[in-house]
């Protein structure tokens, strides 16, 4: 068995466990929403939701749809799979990184956010099968009502480096790590000078 066969037999009897697990919770009194992330962009595990009940602020984790733009690129290419967004596909589950009134600064290697750059932020121009990655301009961004810049810390993360601010009255849930392999994401800002696209 080759080392890849190897970690996708290991990742597929992870995803059962979880799977168990979740059922298992399901059929407790204490039954909460709850939502398997096998994506390894935010950390892989058990996330609880919620209802979103209160303004989306930096560093919530939200679940949400990916937009239309980009949808059907990351379902012919597996970056989503099948589920109940409008297009068909899976909700993403990220990091809110700006919200209405930040300033964004999307460089090819850096991501900017009121001045302080995230610790990952390159936008990469293919991904690990040599395909064409789609992504936004490169440049300034004043985010205005209701949107949101999305991250996760994995350097290869589909977000907004990607499909642009997104919409906050489209988030579906807050989502908070349950059971998780490590430990929880977070915005993490490097200590560097950022650079200042766009202006």
């Amino acid at each position: 068995m080759t080392e890849r066969s190897r970690t996708r037999v290991y990742r597929a009897a992870g995803l059962v466990a979880l799977l168990a697990i979740v059922t298992a919770l399901a059929a407790t009194k204490y039954a909460r929403p709850w939502m398997i992330n096998p994506s390894p962009s935010m950390p892989v595990g058990i996330y609880e939701l919620r209802p979103v009940d209160h303004p989306i602020a930096r560093g919530d984790t939200v679940v949400v749809c990916a937009p239309p733009s980009v949808t059907a690129f990351a379902a012919a290419y597996h970056y989503l799979g099948p589920g109940p967004c409008s297009s068909n596909t899976e909700y993403v589950l990220k990091l809110v990184a700006a919200i209405a009134g930040d300033v964004v600064d999307l460089g090819p290697r850096t991501i900017g956010i009121n001045g302080r750059c995230l610790v990952t932020g390159i936008t990469l121009e293919r991904d690990h099968a040599r395909h064409v990655l789609p992504h936004v301009a490169r440049g300034r961004y004043h985010l205005g009502p209701h949107q949101l810049w999305l991250w996760a810390p994995a350097a290869r993360s589909f977000d907004s480096r990607y499909f642009g601010a997104v919409d906050a009255r489209g988030v579906v849930n807050l989502a908070s790590p349950a059971i998780i392999g490590g430990p929880a994401a977070e915005l993490q800002f490097s200590t560097d000078a950022c650079p200042a696209e766009g202006r």
